[in-house]
């Protein structure tokens, strides 16, 4: 963890000429490989902690698999990490949720492509984290915080001594993390991503950490205030939901995502 002057890790040039807006906002495709946007962020990369005299590393991405460091993740997150993920499965869900065949047919190239930018880490690396664990990295001591929602085996960070909360994606200061929708690892059946991660909020406003360092924005304090206000927005979320089933008969959870009929786009009407 570093202290001291703000990084900037990229000083726009006010010069520049700037891509055009080529679609204008409008991120909706009406056939697969229509439309592909790419959000490129570049950052400074700084180790966290130390274990061993090794970078300890939480969560995935690229370079993982060839950093040499050990690898925390949620017990339930191991399999995704890994070639072996259950694919069918998944894709199983997704005609469940129905999605047209000609929009599931896109998902493997979509996923080898997702494969492709990250390595994939050896197994022996990998070191799996249950809800409770008292976990020892360098000379702090951190409690493992494994929640579904944002994803089945979640990893959060808390260290009592000092009430600094690593929250990964599940508390974030200026977007709502998205529940994802993926099936058990267990009985192939959709999680109720959503009802976990709501189910969860409430253990880290108890916690009242002192700082929030989260995976994607800048740190924050307010936990109680944050969790108040998604609540709040998911329960306008469910009434719109509510609403669309009640006009459409019964939809697939497809057909509620689609404009018009998406919540979101009577909102920003």
């Amino acid at each position: 963890m570093q202290r001291g002057r703000k990084q900037f890790t990229t000083v726009p040039d006010d010069t520049a000429a700037r891509p055009a807006d080529l679609v204008e906002r409008q991120f909706v495709a009406e056939r697969p490989n229509q439309l592909w946007l790419a959000d490129i962020t570049y950052s400074a990369q700084h180790p966290v902690m130390r274990s061993d005299g090794r970078d300890a590393l939480v969560g995935g991405g690229v370079g993982l698999g060839t950093s040499g460091a050990r690898i925390l993740c949620g017990t339930e997150e191991r399999s995704k990490l890994l070639p072996s993920y259950d694919l069918p499965r998944f894709q199983d869900l997704l005609g469940r949720l129905g999605i047209p065949y000609e929009v599931r047919a896109s998902w493997p190239e979509l996923y080898a492509g997702m494969r492709d930018l990250i390595d994939t880490p050896d197994e022996a690396a990998l070191d799996d984290v249950d809800d409770g664990d008292l976990l020892s990295l360098g000379n702090r001591l951190f409690n493992a915080h494994v929640t579904p929602g944002h994803a089945t085996g979640h990893l959060s960070l808390w260290e009592a001594e000092t009430g600094v909360l690593l929250s990964g994606d599940h508390l974030l200061p200026r977007i709502t993390p998205n529940p994802v929708l993926e099936p058990d690892n267990v009985t192939g059946e959709r999680r109720r991503s959503l009802v976990e991660y709501l189910n969860s909020l409430d253990r880290f406003v108890a916690l009242d950490p002192t700082v929030i360092l989260p995976g994607h924005g800048p740190a924050f304090h307010d936990v109680g205030a944050l969790v108040a206000n998604m609540r709040v927005h998911h329960d306008r979320r469910a009434e719109r939901v509510l609403e669309l089933v009640r006009e459409l008969g019964e939809p697939t959870p497809f057909a509620t995502s689609r404009p018009p009929c998406s919540p979101t786009s009577k909102a920003s009407a």
